[in-house]
């Protein structure tokens, strides 16, 4: 599975993650060229490029349908 962290969610959390989820991919938004972009955009890229999970913490995205 890909997993792909926001920019919102803490960078840190990223080895914790890689290391208990053995056999995903995860991945920070920080280390790819997205950083910065609208989330819709960064949904697109996401879903272009086969990730799986979306994981934020921008409670706002709830009210967007378009990025549920």
């Amino acid at each position: 599975m890909r997993i792909l962290l926001d920019e919102d969610v803490p960078v840190q959390v990223l080895d914790p993650l890689r290391h208990v989820l053995h056999g995903h991919d995860v991945d920070h938004i920080d280390h790819l060229t997205w950083k910065g972009r609208k989330d819709q955009v960064v949904l697109q890229h996401a879903r272009a490029s086969k990730y799986e999970v979306f994981v934020t913490n921008n409670l706002k995205q709830r009210n967007v349908p378009e990025e549920c």
